[in-house]
């Protein structure tokens, strides 16, 4: 066979990716050999047993590669196994005086400043949608995403013990108030409360790398932003 020949054939029989090929923890994500529309076709929600990603086209990445989580997951760790959990056992023998709650702000607050110390400082406005809507608004957020609309990249997860979808919308720094804003305007503005959705709140990331969750035993409120009230 020549060379022309191979060539030809090659044109005749593209390769397409598999969903191997996308598959990555879990994590579905696009191929470069995919167009936005052929990936949210193909990987709906409601269809789909894993976690869906979209990149935005001009930072596909919200975290600097080049940032090593492990010095603030250390440092916080050891913060939190330390200090917070000696000043809870001391609130409960009667030995801290002050409200359990004025500990889990006060552990939010030094753990937030850890991750501005080590510059793990993405975060992200989340939303729980109900199964019989997920598809159609992930297509819209996940599209306004890939468009560079709003911020880094989105994701969709389904949670079988509340039978709900969670979409988590990206943004580079929770530092940076007029970006976050501007990624909730913008989410508005695509229609959201049209569906009588409004986000949750928004979340840094450096809480869901230390495995904080909402009804934490250290009453660390996880949740930085919430919408206003309008």
């Amino acid at each position: 066979m020549t060379e022309e020949s191979q060539d030809t054939e090659m044109d005749e029989f593209p390769f397409s990716p598999t969903l191997q090929d996308r598959l990555y923890n879990g994590v579905i994500r696009m191929d470069p050999l995919d167009t936005i529309n052929e990936y949210l076709n193909q990987y709906q929600p409601t269809s789909c047993p894993y976690t869906i990603q979209v990149d935005s086209q001009t930072h596909p990445h919200n975290r600097n590669p080049n940032t090593s989580l492990e010095p603030f997951i250390d440092a916080a760790s050891e913060y939190i196994n330390t200090t917070v959990n000696d000043t809870i056992i001391e609130w409960k023998h009667g030995i801290y005086k002050r409200k359990k709650s004025d500990i889990g702000m006060e552990a939010s607050q030094h753990i937030i400043e850890l991750a501005i110390e080590y510059k793990v400082t993405e975060g992200k406005w989340m939303l729980d949608i109900s199964p019989n809507q997920v598809d159609t608004i992930w297509n819209i957020l996940a599209l306004a995403t890939y468009q560079s609309i709003l911020g880094p990249k989105i994701t969709v997860t389904y949670l079988p013990s509340r039978r709900i979808y969670h979409i988590d919308i990206y943004t580079v720094d929770f530092t940076d108030i007029d970006d976050v804003d501007r990624v909730l305007k913008e989410v508005r503005r695509l229609g959201l409360e049209e569906w009588g959705l409004r986000p949750l709140g928004y979340k840094p990331c450096c809480f869901s790398m230390l495995g904080i969750r909402f009804g934490n035993v250290w009453g660390i409120d996880t949740i930085l932003y919430r919408q206003n009230e309008e």
